[in-house]
């Protein structure tokens, strides 16, 4: 189904990636590594980061905050997009509020600026459905599709698994 946007694309599984954003050592996107001994300036390539099973512990105490901690240091592109992806059915400014108090509690920056919240969070978008099912994988399509013609190019893709190891071979095939 996603075929065309195999390419520039990066999988990574939560089992060997989860210490690696928990520690905020560097991140890898589009093919470039950013690290923050050696980084100088924003990267330049548009992308979009895609998080399944994003309303998980792991999403608010981990990734996120590591994420807002990159965005509050120029690691992060000037346009990216995270899609975040989960079963449970949550209204959008709900889950956002959940991300929120995950930052202030466990952001190495300590509490959130709004500001510079109400930015990132800007970013994030929520998508449900259930991974073993087509549909969700055509309306991330779609939403991809969206958000190449904001960016006015195709964005690289990172898909970060977050989920129980029975779905990882599920999601990549429906990516691949």
């Amino acid at each position: 189904l996603l075929t065309s946007y195999r390419r520039n694309a990066i999988s990574l599984a939560h089992i060997h990636t989860s210490a690696l954003m928990q520690q905020e050592l560097f991140t890898l996107i589009g093919n470039k590594m950013a690290t923050k001994k050696n980084a100088t300036s924003a990267l330049t390539n548009d992308q979009c980061i895609v998080i399944f099973g994003a309303n998980g512990d792991l999403c608010s105490r981990k990734l996120i905050p590591a994420l807002f901690n990159l965005y509050l240091s120029d690691h992060l592109p000037q346009m990216f997009f995270i899609i975040a992806i989960d079963h449970n059915e949550v209204k959008e400014d709900d889950y956002k509020k959940r991300l929120l108090e995950g930052v202030n509690k466990f952001s190495r920056s300590g509490k959130a600026d709004k500001t510079a919240w109400k930015k990132l969070s800007g970013h994030i978008s929520y998508l449900q459905g259930d991974f073993t099912n087509a549909s969700l994988y055509n309306a991330l399509n779609e939403r991809l599709k969206s958000f190449d013609a904001t960016a006015g190019n195709r964005c690289n893709r990172l898909f970060y698994y977050s989920v129980a190891p029975r779905f990882i071979e599920t999601i990549s095939e429906q990516l691949y």
